[in-house]
């Protein structure tokens, strides 16, 4: 058992990039894109001496960074528990069959933990044959919170059997049912809600009319970093381009034009990201929204991230994707275009052919 907490995820790409982390395994996400400093990302993987990568697609942005690229089950492929935002564990179940050579993550990390353990002839604690003995490991370790303020306690179901599980409906928990904190009392020493604000952390203050605080979020149609949905063309219909936008007096006073290309950078720091400006009554003065989506294979070198900053939440470690100064201004180029479909190749050597020209 882990008796110290691991590395959060931008400390562990900082760790790889200096060497002290030689290995790593990415599972069902794509951090060259997703995360802060994307080309920080990039720089750590290509130094890393072992990549490697589960996923669905073999040439997804991540995927080109592997050293050994395994074939992972996909959503509709693939069954266990899943508990969502209001504490509700459902049983998914599997509609389609696996294809090829792919498996579920748990049965990949398993073989690798049984093979370790031969290796350094320890006990075997990877010896699961299905997501049934995952999931009743998991209900009796929650047991550890019952004598204590944490009210997540499935321990009552270690008694569970396969054929339970496989009959599972839905249920919330706590498993009595009653609502988490409905008496006013959390689960902290004082019984209070903490509110824990860092003070580590200096927001940047617009000076001038070409500087923004950045903020970048999901677009209605799109799935994290197009992976999944990128290509289907009917979501690209609300946002078919990667587009800037500012309110229409910041786009005034910092002598933009709506349609144009602009260029956005982060002071200080190398990488730009170039994307069509469009006006939102929605934002403040001095506000400027990119969605994370145009980025790696479908956005080149519109990705967002690229003008993020490393900090991070010294308790979670969540990056601060909302508020890094910027500086937007008008970009210069003699041809542009939007490659869309199965033609994009063909587009993508046209243009290669002009620029030769």
């Amino acid at each position: 058992m882990a008796t110290k907490p691991g590395l959060k995820a931008v400390d562990l790409f900082d760790a790889i990039e200096r060497g002290e982390v030689k290995a790593v395994w990415i599972m069902a996400t794509n951090p060259v894109v997703s995360l802060p400093q994307s080309q920080k990302i990039k720089r750590a993987l290509k130094r890393c001496k072992l990549v490697i990568v589960s996923d669905i697609c073999a040439d997804s942005d991540i995927a080109q960074y592997a050293d050994i690229l395994l074939p992972a089950a996909g959503w509709g492929e693939k069954q266990g528990m899943v508990t969502n935002s209001e504490r509700m564990m459902s049983r998914q179940r599997a509609f389609l069959p696996m294809r090829g050579e792919s498996r579920p993550d748990w049965w990949a990390i398993s073989k690798v933990g049984q093979a370790l353990c031969r290796l350094m002839d320890v006990p075997d604690g990877f010896g699961y044959h299905s997501e049934y003995e995952i999931f009743k490991e998991h209900v009796e370790l929650s047991g550890i919170n019952k004598h204590s303020p944490q009210l997540f306690d499935l321990s009552q179901l270690s008694t569970m059997t396969e054929s339970d599980y496989q009959q599972w409906q839905p249920i919330q928990w706590p498993l009595g049912g009653e609502r988490p904190f409905a008496n006013g009392v959390f689960a902290t020493p004082s019984g209070r809600a903490n509110l824990i604000v860092p003070e580590s952390i200096e927001l940047e203050t617009p000076r001038g009319h070409q500087e923004f605080i950045l903020n970048t979020g999901r677009d209605r149609d799109q799935w994290h970093t197009m992976t999944r949905t990128g290509y289907v063309p009917s979501l690209t219909q609300k946002e078919v381009e990667p587009t800037l936008y500012l309110n229409p007096i910041s786009i005034e006073r910092a002598e933009l034009k709506t349609e144009q290309l602009a260029e956005l950078t982060l002071p200080g720091y190398s990488g730009n990201v170039v994307a069509r400006i469009k006006a939102d009554e929605g934002l403040s003065m001095h506000s400027v929204y990119l969605s994370m989506h145009w980025a790696g294979e479908f956005g080149a070198g519109s990705g967002v991230n690229q003008v993020t900053k490393s900090v991070v939440d010294p308790i979670s470690g969540q990056p601060a994707f909302k508020s890094t100064l910027v500086r937007v201004a008008p970009f210069s180029i003699g041809s542009y275009m939007v490659a869309l479909g199965e033609g994009g190749d063909k587009l993508r050597d046209l243009a290669d052919f002009a620029r030769c020209k």
